[in-house]
């Protein structure tokens, strides 16, 4: 088993009593990640720039299945942005059976980013820029609860419920990551995955980031060409008291 290169960041400092926070287990979760300050067509809500734990691993309540949702870090989070920050349900985003409460974008600052390592090509950067108020991209990477997130607004009583509810520090964690759809031409890679397939790659983490937060990784991942990409996700763990996560369908939407 081969642990993802990605880089690591530490447990968060804090976290607000009220984050927004549960995941409808089982449900498909849509991320849209358009350009700039304007919305996507057809959404209520944009998260366009700031620390995103895109990619969220919990447990169900039961402790008996991961759940995957996504997570704005609250102390990275740039006022005006257009989102608040906190933890997003699928129920929230789910855009599966209509208009998503929210979506994610990527602003035309994570064009050429990186023009050494990946020029002309728009990059989730492994990297924290070293300031997001003068640099305002979106910074993505995964995450993995180890405290409970309470419920939020239509997430009813599900709640997002820490790893450790049914896991231990021995287990890991893999999040497998397939291409579905891309726009003429395009092309998405994550360098620092285990190639499963052709556009299949797959992300391995064992559980030692800390008590509060388990799992919290960055990674390069890039995209070629602006349009429309969609990306199905599951969650495993080599724990076989623990079930795999339902499919998750991200998608990003890259505008120059």
């Amino acid at each position: 088993m081969k642990t993802a290169l990605g880089r690591t960041r530490g447990a968060r400092s804090r976290r607000h009593a009220t984050l927004l926070g549960a995941i409808a287990g089982g449900s498909v979760l849509l991320l849209t990640l358009a350009t700039g300050p304007a919305q996507a067509a057809g959404t209520a809500g944009t998260i366009d720039i700031g620390h995103v734990d895109g990619l969220h691993v919990a447990l169900n309540e039961d402790g008996d299945q991961l759940v995957l949702g996504s997570n704005v870090d609250e102390d990275d989070y740039l006022p005006g942005s257009g989102f608040e920050a906190g933890y997003y349900p699928g129920s929230e985003v789910d855009a599966s059976h209509g208009t998503p409460e929210y979506d994610f974008t990527v602003p035309a600052a994570n064009f050429d980013y990186e023009p050494t390592a990946y020029p002309d090509t728009w990059v989730l950067p492994a990297d924290e820029p070293p300031s997001f108020g003068t640099d305002p991209i979106l910074y993505l990477g995964i995450a993995g609860t180890g405290e409970d997130l309470p419920a939020h607004g239509t997430s009813g009583p599900d709640v997002a419920y820490s790893l450790f509810n049914g896991l231990s520090t021995t287990d890991h964690i893999t999040f497998d990551i397939s291409l579905v759809s891309a726009p003429a031409g395009g092309a998405s890679d994550i360098p620092s995955a285990d190639v499963l397939g052709a556009d299949e790659w797959g992300l391995t983490f064992d559980l030692g980031g800390s008590a509060t937060e388990p799992i919290h990784h960055h990674f390069d991942w890039t995209f070629s060409h602006a349009g429309v990409y969609t990306f199905a996700v599951t969650a495993s763990s080599d724990n076989a008291a623990v079930a795999d996560s339902a499919p998750v369908v991200y998608q990003f939407t890259v505008e120059s």
